[in-house]
């Protein structure tokens, strides 16, 4: 007895790494770990052999709890309790991929007798005995140690979840909680970055309103100075000097830039188009209406993030103010209705995902925010000072544009002359 404890303490303390090597299901199709592990939770199983009675009813457990969504109940055969998940609790949040020794014939008919499809079953002819030697698992030549490991994202280590399983014992609940808890802590994380979306939205609404006091940029960019910048001549299109004269004059009569003219709803739907907030930063230094328009625009992109990730949350009342124990709470719907169709919730790989890209997209908006002043006229890549002059902002912008149609007939709006020399020189 005492040896056996001491095995086992060894191999659940053991590190582990992941080995990079070849796998192939029992259909000799190969399994791609990586891609596995990268889309979502990668939980590994390993069954002891192909005659031991008591592991195959831990698949059977977890199909009941979520994998399967036509098996309710589950009845133990060594104890005769019976185990009821309602639809409302089932729960697909891991890919899973057994381990077994044996032949393909032999394993196979576990797959069977379980019914757990959509999953790879490895047996020994597949590469299982070479991975379970390298996870420290192995029990004996032809047996393996009873395990739950979950393998990391980038799929380079794995970490226990359980050791060991028996008849009656089947620690199904500790995989369940497992993956309850840390989808928790993601989703408290998710909360979080919700809450910044918001106040960094507000702070984007309150700038763009100092803008337009002029409280923070110039009204407009100096033509007179801009005009007789040294621009490159691969920058400029074949007609840019007759639309520079024309801008030059309607300055020099009007003494206002034609920017204060172009409706801003053309002016946003084409700064629209450009997704790269550095560039979006440095294109709101030109003048205050590209400011103005930057920040709507960033708002825009925040509100997509926002909604993304709100579909991959709990649906609670004040998304703000989120507790750990409100997330603690099983009954919440973390599943948006898909209730019976899993496949169709969000992952917890998905989950992770959203609020990464969000926070990523929210670091780089607020470092802008609190530092706005060291980007107001900072030095623009040389395409865009090609382009400083109101004319050939208007042409650099227009040429990222997607929807031409709309920018064409709103910019006839505004000017028919000026959309005319604008037509010609963009040859459309």
């Amino acid at each position: 007895m005492a040896e056996g404890f001491n095995i086992f303490q060894t191999m659940t303390i053991t590190p582990r790494s992941f080995p990079r090597m070849n796998l192939f299901d029992i259909e000799g199709e190969r399994v791609n770990v990586d891609k596995l592990a990268e889309t979502s939770r990668l939980i590994l199983i390993t069954i002891k052999s192909t005659a031991c009675p008591a592991c195959p009813q831990l698949l059977k457990l977890l199909n009941v709890f979520g994998l399967d969504p036509r098996t309710n109940t589950f009845i133990d055969p060594f104890t005769s309790q019976k185990v009821t998940v309602e639809a409302s609790k089932k729960k697909k949040d891991a890919n899973y991929i057994v381990l077994c020794p044996g032949t393909n014939a032999e394993v196979r008919n576990i797959q069977i007798e379980t019914q757990f499809f959509g999953y790879p079953f490895v047996s020994s002819e597949g590469g299982a005995d070479q991975l379970v030697q390298a996870l420290k698992v192995m029990l004996t030549e032809h047996e393996y140690l009873p395990t739950i490991l979950e393998v990391s994202d980038d799929a380079t280590s794995v970490s226990p979840v359980s050791i060991g399983r028996g008849p009656g014992n089947y620690f199904h609940d500790y995989l369940i909680q497992h993956l309850f808890l840390e989808r928790c802590k993601e989703e408290m994380k998710g909360f979080a970055t919700l809450s910044n979306a918001y106040g960094c939205v507000n702070q984007l609404k309150r700038r763009a309103a100092k803008c337009k006091e002029g409280n923070i940029a110039p009204k407009s960019i100096d033509l007179n100075s801009t005009l007789n910048r040294k621009i490159s001549p691969a920058v400029l299109p074949k007609k840019a000097k007759e639309l520079e004269t024309m801008v030059k004059e309607k300055n020099e009569n009007t003494n206002r830039s034609m920017l204060h003219i172009l409706p801003s709803e053309l002016l946003e739907m084409i700064v629209y188009q450009i997704s790269d907030v550095s560039s979006l930063i440095k294109i709101s230094g030109v003048c205050r209406e590209f400011y103005v328009a930057v920040c709507s625009v960033l708002i825009g992109y925040i509100r997509e993030q926002i909604s993304l990730l709100k579909e991959s949350l709990p649906d609670l009342e004040d998304a703000i103010s989120v507790t750990e124990m409100q997330l603690a709470d099983e009954r919440l719907d973390r599943w948006r209705g898909h209730q019976e169709d899993v496949d169709a919730a969000v992952s917890f790989r998905e989950l992770q995902n959203r609020s990464q890209e969000a926070k990523h997209l929210l670091d780089e908006i607020n470092r802008w925010i609190e530092n706005w002043k060291s980007f107001i006229f900072s030095s623009y890549s040389e395409e865009l000072l090609g382009c400083i002059s109101v004319g050939n902002c208007i042409h650099f912008l227009y040429t990222f544009s997607a929807d031409r149609r709309t920018a064409k007939r709103r910019l006839r709006e505004v000017d028919k002359a000026f959309f005319d020399v604008l037509t010609e020189m963009l040859e459309l």
